[in-house]
This record gives C-alpha cells, structure tokens and sequence, in this order.
C-alpha cells in the first residue's frame, strides 16, 4: 500500500541500481549491511535477465530467494530494463548518450521487451508496479508500454518535482548526483558493484547529516505531481548545463 509522505523540504531517496545474480554480491550486502545502521531501505532496481557482461561477477544461486525475503521486509523493487544490454543508438527523453535499451524501439517491440521481464518478476513472486530504465533512457514508447501492463511510476527524470507522461509518474533521479542543482527531490544512484568505496561514504556523510530529508521511495510515491510542461523546461536546462559542463570538463582534461 502506498504510504503518504509526510511534508519534507527537498527530500532524498535513495536507490541501489544493477541488482542481479551476477552483481558483486559482497559489495551488495555491505551496502545493505551499513544502509541498515542508518535505518534506509533503498529502492532495489532488479534486472529481470542480465546479459550486460560488465555486471558479471559470478552467480548468486540463492538471488530471488534473498530479493523475496528483502521484498517481505519493506524493501521497495523497481524493474531495472529487462536484459540491461543497450541496442540503439538513441538519446530518449531525458538522456545524453546515445544508447538505451528502449529508446528508439516501437511501442510493440519495447511492450513485448517489458512483458518478458514482468513474467519473470511474476514466477520469481516479485511485485513491482516501478520502472527503472538502464542508462536513464526510455521514451513515449517505453511509457505507453509501461502503462498497458500496469507499471505506475517510473523513477527518472531531471525536473525538480515529480510530474505524469504518458499516465506514468516519473519521480525524478538525476544521473549524477553530485550536480544536483537547486531544491526539489534528489534521488540519489548507487551502482556497489563497481562504483569506488569513497562515493558511497560521501553518500553515508550526506545520510547522517540530512537524515530529516531521507523518505523511501514508497513515500515519494505520494508527493503531489507538478505540471509537466514546467518540469519538462527544468529537464531541458539541467541537459543543457550538463552538456556544458561535460565539454568544459573535456576541454581542461585536454589541457
């Protein structure tokens, strides 16, 4: 059941992406371990049937057993894609790069995609009405095929406060964290498998000393949605300076 949220001035959420059979699981666990001390409980992106070989750092036998009793003690779960393997060369709504694994693919191609990962999610007894997209890429398409097979929220986007596309809530996560410009919701993207130590104890610093702003993502749900043309205006200017800042940063390197 969706839990309200109570009035929080720009909250944060927290999110663990790349979970699968074949993450580094005792990075994983660690996370959780010290998330568990600080009294968080992240959303959980699952990838239904990884192919993405850079996430392969052997196989968990015992992987949907451990994500069902997680699920049974409030952990939220998002879908994280299906395979995790990007296939086009397209931006989406909200990306940079030019590589999804949605983005670009017809609405049939992208439900069909979806279906097979919500079927897995169904025999492994995993309940999830969230979408996280790989790479934070997805389009209309992606949206539209969400909602024919009663996905209701998506976490992504780069405006401040959550808006509805395509009869989909997307919850805002801006790619990188630490370029979290301004108030509003601040979702911040944790990948344990190959991500360095030092980032998630930034992450643990910010936790401790903004402990009134954390909300789980079961909260988030509840915060009210603002109009979607101002949010998608707040999205094209954060693309624009993070466009910006990306070819100063290339520019210095090049020096």
């Amino acid at each position: 059941m969706k839990q309200k949220c109570k009035e929080i001035h720009n909250p944060i959420i927290i999110r663990i992406d790349d979970v699968c059979p074949y993450m580094d699981m005792a990075k994983f666990e660690k996370y959780i371990f010290e998330f568990k001390k600080l009294g968080v409980k992240p959303l959980l992106g699952v990838i239904p049937l990884c192919e993405d070989e850079s996430i392969n750092y052997g196989q968990a036998d015992d992987f949907w057993e451990m994500l069902r009793k997680m699920q049974s003690d409030g952990y939220p779960i998002a879908m994280h894609g299906v395979n995790h393997v990007y296939c086009t060369q397209e931006k989406g709504l909200v990306c940079d790069r030019k590589m999804s694994e949605f983005s670009g693919l017809s609405y049939d191609e992208q439900r069909k995609k979806l279906l097979l990962g919500q079927m897995v999610f169904e025999k492994e007894k995993i309940i999830t009405d969230t979408f996280m997209a790989p790479g934070h890429s997805y389009d209309r398409n992606t949206l539209r095929a969400l909602k024919s097979l009663g996905f209701e929220y998506i976490t992504d986007g780069r405006s401040k406060y959550p808006y509805i596309l395509e009869g989909i809530k997307c919850i805002p996560a801006t790619p990188v964290w630490k370029l979290h410009f301004g108030g509003g919701i601040l979702t911040i993207c944790l990948h344990p498998s190959y991500e360095p130590e030092k980032n998630f104890n930034s992450v643990k610093k910010l936790i401790e000393e903004n402990k009134n702003r954390i909300i789980s993502f079961e909260e988030a749900k509840s915060i009210k949605s603002r109009s979607y043309l101002w949010c998608r205006l707040q999205e094209k200017v954060s693309m624009a300076t993070m466009c910006m800042l990306t070819a100063i940063i290339r520019l210095v390197k090049g020096k």
